[in-house]
């Protein structure tokens, strides 16, 4: 018991801590003064400064939804947390890597010289910043006594911290009075706003699965769904319902009868709830009803608001030109377009190629074997499960009409759920091992 209090009261100080730091950053744009943005950041650094490394992991989670709100020098602040983290790895743990990972890191980085070359800071700034998030992670699996509990962890802290930075920039920036679309800062934007909160939507329900009791996750869920609706997008409106329909039909097929009334239950209760709010709300409905008539009755026809186009002008150009889709353009605009593709497949063929994805693949199924191998390491045996992924397939669903792979949001996710899926065999409820980290 005085093991699960300590754990707690660690682990909700650091988050209060961060919770501060997102209001203060929330009202440094709200009154446009850099002065509460640079006191976050200084805030989050110092109070991790002497913590281990998986708390890194656990802050950048906390505060990926509001990554916009603290940045410095173009960076933000998940960016800024790792590479802290990789500097006190290599100079204070000097702990050494894993050598294929440090090739592969290698390999890609090389590789985004020829943009730098070429005055284009983009693609390598881009590419920096997923290996030293990459490497920030592998920091973390490391220091990670118990991995399970670890991975449960960085769910909750994903979940309180996101749920913390959309209802406070509801308070701060309460847009949506106005009939406006909301979005959780002005540098995130209303589809990037929805996605965050559909892919942290989709972890919740992942989660209902094994752990019924955790108000924490009911919390969450009920802020990123009403936070898609405030955003009016169709993606994150999309994410959500593919997220429902997954687990409804592992439910259906591998559920017990329990479980099978229990999500009953809670799929009215959130229809009716739903429902309420959406009358109660005139500018969600309004919302609503301007995504409806964009669907049922889009400009000129064309419900992809000219996506079929310019993905089709891409292509096209690839075609003509065969040295683009083998060696990658760095940046949209050194193909000549001034829009970029909003397809996360076509953007990732612009931004490096044939030849460049190729590595980049190869740096991710290094850092997979990094992390299996500390799984096998600490945990003595491994399994699988694939209802968490999910969480990956939604990725790539939000994709078709987003941006580029490489984020520190996708990448981030993205391990997440790879956790997710070596992690969720070994909950079983009723655990006490488990119970102790229960949110």
């Amino acid at each position: 018991m005085t093991e699960m209090r300590v754990r707690w009261n660690e682990n909700s100080r650091i988050m209060l801590a961060l919770s501060g730091a997102i209001v203060l950053a929330g009202l440094s744009e709200r009154f446009h003064t850099g002065y509460f943005e640079y006191i976050s950041i200084l805030i989050v650094v110092v109070l991790l400064l002497n913590k281990s490394q998986k708390y890194f992991i656990y802050a950048i989670v906390f505060l990926m939804a509001g990554g916009d709100l603290m940045t410095l020098s173009g960076a933000g602040i998940p960016t800024i947390l790792a590479v802290v983290s990789v500097l006190k790895e290599i100079f204070w743990y000097r702990r050494p890597a894993n050598r294929r990972f440090l090739i592969s890191c290698l390999a890609v980085l090389l590789y985004s010289v020829i943009f730098l070359l070429q005055g284009d800071l983009y693609a390598f700034a881009m590419l920096a910043k997923v290996v030293v998030l990459l490497y920030c992670m592998i920091a973390g699996i490391c220091d990670a006594e118990d991995l399970t509990a670890h991975v449960k962890l960085m769910v909750g802290y994903l979940v309180v911290g996101t749920s913390v930075t959309a209802v406070s920039a509801l308070v701060i920036h309460p847009y949506f009075l106005s009939g406006m679309r909301w979005a959780i800062s002005e540098n995130t934007g209303v589809n990037l706003t929805a996605v965050v909160l559909g892919l942290v939507f989709t972890v919740c329900l992942i989660w209902f699965v094994k752990e019924k009791n955790a108000v924490t996750l009911y919390a969450g869920a009920i802020v990123a769904v009403l936070g898609v609706l405030l955003t009016g997008s169709r993606a994150g409106i999309l994410l959500v319902g593919v997220a429902v329909a997954w687990t409804m039909l592992y439910v259906l097929a591998f559920g017990s009868v329990k479980l099978k009334k229990y999500f009953l239950t809670i799929a009215v209760a959130a229809l009716v709830g739903l429902v309420l709010f959406i009358i109660l709300n005139p500018g969600v409905r309004e919302t609503l009803l301007y995504m409806v008539k964009k669907i049922v009755s889009p400009k000129e026809g064309d419900i992809s608001n000219g996506r079929f186009i310019l993905w089709e002008n891409y292509i096209n150009t690839w075609t003509k030109d065969t040295f683009w889709i083998f060696w990658g353009a760095g940046t949209y605009t050194n193909m000549g377009f001034e829009s970029m593709a909003h397809n996360m497949i076509i953007e990732q063929l612009t931004q490096l190629g044939i030849i460049g994805n190729i590595l980049v693949i190869n740096l991710y199924v290094s850092v997979y074997a990094a992390i299996k191998k500390n799984w096998n390491k600490k945990m003595q045996r491994m399994s699988y499960s694939f209802t968490p992924a999910i969480l990956l397939i939604n990725i790539f669903v939000a994709g078709m009409t987003g941006h580029s792979f490489l984020s520190i949001i996708n990448t981030t996710v993205f391990w997440l759920g790879v956790l997710l899926m070596f992690a969720f065999p070994y909950w079983e409820p009723g655990e006490r091992r488990i119970r102790r980290y229960a949110w």
